[in-house]
């Protein structure tokens, strides 16, 4: 990203989250959830243009993507799309619908996993390093989260409101 926005390139970055994945994880176990990990690594590797685009696993069921092709939204729609369609093809019925603990403790229901998907565009004349660019994304991905279901979110800001401590 930041060679990127060195040459002032034209990119779009994607935050793919699983939603729901620590209690799918804690109810069914590390090798399911990491099966889960497996599955949303390569669905990514077989929707993006390999020649353009960069897949990055930031850690336990977070990508980021970083568009260089122009149809990102179209890309983007498809992984939800083969993300929903290899769940319920290769998760048992239990796996799908379940009760267990959400992240404060309260028994709740649970049904099939659903990825959320911040995007935004950096203005590469504002967004001096990745570190603006994670802010704008921590906030799309929030606000992706936050609409529930499967979503490709799409920000419009394209600089983020506060900047680093060390560039004040």
């Amino acid at each position: 990203m930041d060679q990127l926005l060195c040459q002032k390139a034209d990119f779009i970055v994607a935050y793919c989250d699983i939603n729901h994945f620590k209690p799918f994880n804690d109810a069914f176990g590390y090798s399911c959830g990491d099966d889960v990990i497996i599955l949303l690594g390569n669905l990514l590797r077989q929707v993006i243009d390999q020649e353009q685009d960069f897949i990055g696993h930031v850690g336990g069921d977070d990508f980021v993507v970083v568009f260089r092709s122009i149809n990102w939204r179209e890309r983007c729609e498809k992984l939800l799309h083969s993300f929903t369609q290899s769940i319920y093809q290769q998760m048992p019925e239990e796996q799908l619908d379940y009760w267990t603990e959400d992240r404060n403790g309260m028994r709740r229901r649970f049904g099939p996993l659903e990825v959320a998907i911040g995007c935004v565009h950096p203005d590469p004349e504002l967004c001096l390093t990745h570190h603006h660019v994670a802010m704008l994304l921590a906030d799309a991905k929030h606000r992706a989260k936050s609409l529930g279901g499967h979503q490709v979110f799409f920000s419009r800001r394209r600089t983020p409101e506060k900047h680093c401590p060390s560039e004040t």
